[in-house]
């Protein structure tokens, strides 16, 4: 009884770590002088899109104080209804601003997280079931 208790546990273990983790898109609104969110929290792996909605053109460039990073991200000149996308694949702070508006204090970060181990979606009710099956 007890072995089957404890085989039952761990492919519940098994299945729950092996579950796998998607990746995530997310959108920063561009309006005007401002990035929406300005701070936003990822995943690694997320993809993070930055949508132009101003009529005025912008960019996406990573750096602090309106210096640009060497080897970061840059959306180049973006018009209106534009867009940029980029896959972050490391965690960190990544601090971006607009070259154009940088001054007008158009900045804003992205936040690189580990994925939480995923549970997987089971209930108590399912797994005394697949417990009874077990037996």
């Amino acid at each position: 009884m007890r072995l089957r208790e404890g085989l039952l546990l761990a492919v519940i273990a098994a299945v729950s770590i092996a579950a796998p983790v998607h990746a995530a898109t997310h959108t920063i609104n561009i309006s005007l002088v401002t990035f929406d969110p300005a701070v936003l929290t990822v995943n690694v792996g997320d993809t993070v899109i930055w949508r132009n909605n101003s009529f005025l053109q912008h960019t996406v460039t990573r750096g602090i104080n309106c210096q640009p990073a060497s080897g970061g991200f840059d959306s180049g000149i973006m018009d209106p209804d534009g867009q940029f996308s980029f896959t972050f694949a490391n965690t960190g702070s990544f601090d971006y601003f607009c070259l154009l508006h940088c001054i007008a204090g158009m900045r804003g970060t992205v936040v690189v997280e580990i994925a939480p181990v995923p549970i997987a979606a089971t209930t108590w009710g399912g797994i005394k079931a697949l417990y009874r099956t077990v037996r």
